[in-house]
């Protein structure tokens, strides 16, 4: 159960950065 949430959180939160850097990128440009 635990194993299952944290691979949930990490993917969401992985998710969540990789938005993040997306937006960066187009208000940098």
């Amino acid at each position: 159960m635990f194993g299952k949430l944290k691979n949930r959180l990490s993917m969401i939160s992985g998710r969540i950065s990789s938005l993040l850097c997306v937006q960066h990128t187009k208000m940098g440009l």
